[in-house]
């Protein structure tokens, strides 16, 4: 009789470390914000591995489509799954089942001209394909930065055929892509190609030449963000926003933050530009002369979505004392001007539409839900309830 080999204790050890880093891991990036799910439905109804949550969102400039990659419940083993939505209501696709270990993706961006999606992804080596026989096959997708044509869904080409990022950036002249990786995201993915532990890099995006940075990045990046004009781009990196100028390539202004910043987001005009810290805190800066703005905003519990209204004269967050509650503040006087209540919660993230009459936002649900309010009432507007997609293999 031929008895199978028992597998020995180092094995089981690192089976066991495994499924204890992954479990942990989910839980604390499936919320990208602390507490963001305080206060709502969901979460005095559920448990928090059973939660739905929005990890990234983004609206197309030509507020046609909405793209959302949604961190699932552990037991739908659905983290890094991406769908897209028609605004106007045609429907709604899944363009990546995830979930992350499976080919999905862990953030979004469109292009500009709102023709292609981007993707965070993971490509290359398998850095599990020695375990395979034991255990789940891992799926290493062509490019860690995924072009996705956005009408049809197809895939389009990207750049990076190793390592992995998590922020994707397009400049609004359609002429440049960056790209990041926030530090440790995901650690067992070799780091980007290029110079050693840099985090960043920039390529022009009809010739894929890399560009050569001046100022490397070896530390968390939190968030990209193009100038209006796409002349700068800021770099969430640690305890500041790095600004740089990217036909020089080099940085040419930083901007402090108490502890490490999370997405800076430009005014549409781009004289200013805000973002958060990891503690809540609010910052809003002229971007001319680097002075710090009197804005009495205090804390938010959403540090990824400190944005600017679409006229640029407000500054919105949501509120730390209150979960189910967006403020605006007046951006020349600091002083707070409104605020719109959600009764299940507020979004988080959120963004305006381009005509600044809605906001679009998801927050922490029993099931992957995006809404559309009304940016004066509240209201909401339109839903899209992306469980029927799922179920249905994206169809």
């Amino acid at each position: 009789m031929v008895h199978a080999k028992r597998p020995g204790n180092g094995v089981i050890l690192c089976w066991g470390l495994g499924i204890a880093f992954f479990v942990a891991l989910a839980g604390a990036m499936s919320s990208p914000v602390s507490g963001r799910d305080k206060g709502t439905k969901a979460a005095a109804t559920h448990p928090w591995y059973w939660i739905w949550i929005p990890q990234e969102l983004a609206i197309s400039p030509d507020g046609k489509s909405v793209a959302a990659c949604v961190s699932g419940p552990l037991g739908r083993l659905t983290w890094g799954a991406v769908w897209m939505s028609n605004v106007a209501g045609g429907g709604t696709r899944l363009i990546l089942p995830g979930p992350l270990y499976k080919g999905g993706a862990n953030c979004v961006a469109f292009s500009g001209d709102s023709k292609l999606l981007g993707l965070c992804r993971a490509a290359g080596v398998n850095p599990f394909r020695a375990l395979e026989p034991m255990g789940p096959s891992f799926m290493m997708a062509d490019y860690a930065v995924q072009l996705v044509d956005s009408p049809t869904g197809d895939a389009a080409g990207g750049f990076m055929r190793q390592g992995s990022v998590d922020r994707i950036a397009f400049s609004p002249d359609g002429r440049w892509i960056a790209a990041a990786r926030a530090f440790g995201a995901f650690p067992p993915f070799p780091p980007p190609l290029g110079e050693p532990g840099n985090l960043l890099h920039l390529w022009e995006r009809q010739s894929g030449e890399a560009a050569k940075l001046s100022t490397s990045y070896h530390f968390d990046v939190g968030g990209l963000a193009f100038s209006p004009d796409s002349t700068e781009l800021a770099v969430a990196n640690k305890k500041h926003i790095s600004l740089l100028d990217v036909r020089e390539r080099q940085e040419v202004h930083r901007f402090d933050c108490h502890s490490p910043c999370y997405r800076a987001a430009f005014s549409p005009d781009g004289k200013f530009i805000a973002a958060a810290d990891s503690h809540g805190l609010i910052y809003a800066w002229e971007v001319s002369t680097g002075k710090k703005l009197a804005v009495k905003a205090g804390r938010t519990w959403c540090r990824h979505s400190v944005i600017f209204s679409p006229a640029g004269e407000e500054l919105v967050a949501a509120s730390e004392d209150n979960a189910t509650t967006i403020r605006f503040w007046d951006v020349s006087s600091g002083e707070e001007v409104k605020s719109l209540s959600f009764p299940e919660g507020a979004p988080c993230p959120f963004f305006f539409t381009p005509d600044g009459k809605a906001i679009v936002g998801g927050g922490a649900e029993a099931s992957p839900v995006i809404h559309v309010w009304d940016v004066n009432t509240g209201k909401e507007l339109q839903r899209w309830d992306l469980t029927p997609v799922q179920e249905r293999g994206g169809r």
